[in-house]
């Protein structure tokens, strides 16, 4: 059931706050809806966004990475005249991003195209981010190595490209 993952439970708490209309359909895990698995296909999973009837995430690269630009250009105005999202030290965005940054710089590795996720000429406060909190000893101990996390990245692309 939705209701148990945290996962999905993040989601709709951010809606709610944000006071976006959605509907939340309840999922049996260990009996999958074709709903599910219509929309989720490769990984058969929750979350899934639906919106105007398409499952959202599905757009061609050029187009996410395109709605990826539009997110970091928010995210690169709330950086302005501080080291930090919350400020001079790391708080609950700076993890909960950056948890997810070096990945994106790995993916962008691994896909071997010019276009990056996080470019630091049109993102110059997001990778001076980057910088600063990988230099912080607490997140240089957690990072896995690039070339293990590489691997496995590989690894996925190639077993979703399988399927």
């Amino acid at each position: 059931m939705t209701g148990l993952s945290p996962f999905a439970g993040r989601i709709i708490w951010a809606l709610k706050l944000k006071g976006v209309e959605f509907e939340s359909v309840e999922e049996d895990l260990t009996n999958k809806s074709d709903l599910l698995l219509q929309s989720n296909p490769v990984h058969q999973k929750i979350p899934v966004l639906i919106h105007n009837g398409k499952p959202r995430g599905k757009e061609g690269g050029e187009a996410a990475l395109e709605e990826a630009h539009e997110n970091l250009r928010i995210l690169e105005k709330e950086l302005e005249g501080k080291k930090f999202f919350g400020g001079e030290s790391i708080g609950l965005v700076d993890v909960t991003f950056g948890s997810f940054a070096k990945l994106l710089d790995v993916l962008d590795e691994v896909m071997g195209s010019d276009k990056k996720m996080i470019d630091e000429d049109k993102f110059p406060l997001m990778g001076k981010w980057k910088e600063q909190l990988s230099e912080l000893a607490v997140v240089k101990s957690c990072l896995p190595p690039a070339d293990k996390l590489a691997a496995a990245v590989q690894a996925r692309r190639n077993e979703s490209a399988a399927a």
